[in-house]
């Protein structure tokens, strides 16, 4: 078996600086694909170029929290209304149409067993809300399932669950307060699994530039809370 090589993205927050700097270093290599887990189009300036440039480099595009939102599959609290009727609108139908497509888990498989892929493991991935606080807790088990050679998930909240040690964080592209987009990059041969975490340094100023642009709903609160400190 010859050598294979996934790129696996999350959380890039609509944050296209970032995305850009990581497709441009990925692209100077051979995969076989890019994998992003979640929280493509969240609280960042430009969810619309995001998602655009995902499908443009033909990226599996997972569902998370964010895209969920918009699908109107998890309750929203009372000031994301507005923020997610924003990032809709942004997206556009077509775009709407195409997440509706998109699944919550991605396995591939290796030597006969799973390698899994999801914002977050679920038993019933039908269920409505399936992120919520309950549905997480009840899905505990998933984190144990020793048919899964190795997980790679999304979802940050709940890191006191990873007993695993086949179990991956892969982290945010989008919403390090410092200037580093961070991946996983996944190599399979005949022996083993390898997987490296990459920080690459990206343009932060162009961030800034993006958001001085736009107007939206909770753009102060992902400045202050997601892409800076209070100081910046």
């Amino acid at each position: 078996m010859s050598m294979r090589r996934f790129i696996v993205l999350s959380g890039i927050y609509g944050n296209i600086s970032a995305l850009k700097a990581v497709i441009e270093e990925v692209k100077k290599n051979d995969y076989e694909e890019i994998i992003s887990l979640g929280d493509a189009i969240s609280y960042g300036p430009n969810p619309k170029e995001c998602f655009n440039l995902l499908k443009k480099e033909h990226v599996r595009i997972l569902l998370g929290d964010a895209e969920l939102k918009c699908l109107d599959r998890i309750l929203l609290k009372k000031d994301e209304k507005a923020h997610f009727k924003w990032v809709k609108s942004q997206i556009g139908k077509r775009n709407i149409s195409y997440l509706k497509k998109c699944p919550i888990v991605y396995d591939i498989f290796v030597r006969g067993r799973k390698v899994s892929f999801a914002y977050y493991f679920l038993d019933d991935i039908e269920e409505n809300y399936p992120f919520s606080n309950k549905s997480v807790q009840k899905n505990k088990s998933k984190w144990l399932d020793k048919k899964c050679l190795s997980k790679y998930i999304g979802k940050s909240d709940f890191r006191k669950n990873l007993k695993d040690s086949n179990t991956f964080l892969v982290g945010s592209i989008g919403s390090n307060k410092e200037p580093y987009a961070s991946y996983i990059v996944i190599e399979i041969d005949e022996e083993f699994i390898t997987t490296k975490r990459v920080r690459l340094l990206y343009d932060k100023e162009e961030l800034k530039t993006q958001l001085a642009k736009k107007s939206y709903p909770l753009k102060d609160y992902a400045q202050e809370n997601i892409f800076f400190t209070k100081k910046e």
